[in-house]
């Protein structure tokens, strides 16, 4: 933290337009992350700071509930805010409001009060910032966007809070080739989930096909890039053989239900509002488990009602995965290769496809954009936030060898 900088001093930042609009509204928020079962953490310099609060109004609950974390490995998850009985914090007044920031100002708040939703990452010393989907006000905020997300570089005081989530430099060994272009690699991933002359799913197999070709090709990177460049502008090169490919609707199903299904096996009581989410979407498309008809079943519900909706309302999806590569700092992966990176946003893509086309034909066609934002958030929150999970997903297409574009382009065609 730059907390000795000068105020007047500032940075450039790059962030999405609508950034500098979030405020975060504790009274009105829909699923307020001051409430369940998520952890609370305090960096180790505002643990010190608010153990050394003396007002005994609010002393003796700093002294319960702010408790040091044994397991901590770094200074931002130092201290841990105990639940109360609600399994809220304990900080939360009855109307939703923070009794610290409100009683000392938001400068004793821990790092990660202070600055959820807000995502920081670094790449080649610069800072890029967006926004967590997983809370409403800002999913509301990205995903609503028709004209599509577009960035922005602002300035901001030097010493505002962040912590760096991903940290990409040229000093670290692992798939320099990948990040010597980095930046090209990632504005052709956007231009293509922007190509609004395709569908959302011929976008996302269009990005799967040049992460295939960048992996197989790495040495000659500006050549695949500048080809499908060229190839999306006209919509025949790649339209023609896609339309060719044969839906399997049955396969695609079985493999989202397996997945979606594994997560309750990671607990959290997180989980009951997206129990209920895969269940209703589950019953709208009449899922049986072992009935001969769940592939006919499933593409009647996307045809009658999905269909309808997402053609409509496509650019939330987009909008959805243009900010999973920012937030992610998409394709680039330590211990991925592109495609397997890519393999990963293609499933969280089809899960949440598979949800809101069951939620459209559970609801009957009646379903709204603030409805599929809420599927998003929800979905966001319990599957992106829980690293374990997310891992076992991954093993999971590793070990049933789904980790080749021909599965993948099952798992995306409808």
């Amino acid at each position: 933290m730059e907390s000795k900088q000068r105020e007047n001093d500032t940075r450039n930042v790059l962030v999405p337009y609508c950034y500098e609009e979030f405020v975060c509204d504790g009274r009105t928020c829909g699923d307020n992350c001051c409430m369940g079962q998520w952890c609370i953490f305090v960096d180790e310099y505002h643990y010190h700071r608010l153990k050394n609060i003396q007002d005994p109004d609010i002393r003796e609950k700093i002294d319960k509930h702010l408790i040091r974390n044994k397991n901590s490995t770094n200074e931002e998850e130092y201290g841990m805010i105990v639940k109360d009985q609600n399994s809220s914090c304990a900080f939360l007044s009855s109307d939703c409001m923070c009794t610290l920031q409100k009683a000392y100002g938001v400068h004793v708040l821990g790092n990660v009060c202070m600055t959820y939703p807000r995502n920081t990452n670094s790449v080649y010393g610069e800072l890029e910032k967006t926004l967590s989907l997983s809370c409403p006000i800002a999913a509301k905020l990205l995903l609503s966007d028709k004209e599509g997300i577009r960035f922005q570089i602002i300035q901001e005081p030097i010493n505002t809070r962040h912590i760096i989530n991903n940290k990409l430099s040229m000093g670290m060994n692992e798939n320099s080739t990948i990040k010597e272009y980095f930046h090209k690699i990632r504005n052709v991933c956007v231009q293509i989930l922007k190509a609004r002359e395709y569908e959302i799913w011929e976008r996302v197999c269009l990005l799967g096909m040049m992460c295939l070709k960048i992996d197989k090709d790495a040495v000659n990177i500006p050549m695949v890039l500048d080809k499908f460049t060229r190839g999306i502008s006209l919509p025949g090169t790649y339209r023609e053989p896609l339309s060719k490919l044969n839906v399997n609707a049955l396969f695609q199903l079985k493999i989202l239900v397996e997945i979606g299904l594994e997560r309750f096996a990671f607990g959290s009581n997180e989980c009951g509002e997206y129990f209920k989410l895969v269940s209703d979407a589950l019953q709208g498309i009449n899922y049986r488990p072992g009935a001969e008809s769940l592939g006919d079943h499933y593409l009647q519900a996307y045809q009658e009602y999905g269909m309808p909706f997402l053609r409509k309302n496509e650019y939330i999806l987009e909008n959805y995965l243009v900010n999973y590569i920012y937030f992610h700092v998409f394709p680039y992966s330590p211990e991925k290769t592109v495609f397997e990176s890519f393999m990963m946003l293609a499933v969280h893509y089809a899960l949440i496809r598979l949800l809101v086309i069951g939620h459209a034909s559970y609801l009957k066609g009646n379903i709204t954009s603030d409805t599929a934002i809420g599927i998003i958030q929800k979905f966001v929150k319990t599957v992106e936030h829980n690293s374990s999970y997310i891992m076992h997903i991954y093993n999971l297409m590793k070990i049933n060898k789904f980790e080749d574009l021909a599965h993948m382009i099952m798992l995306l065609k409808l």
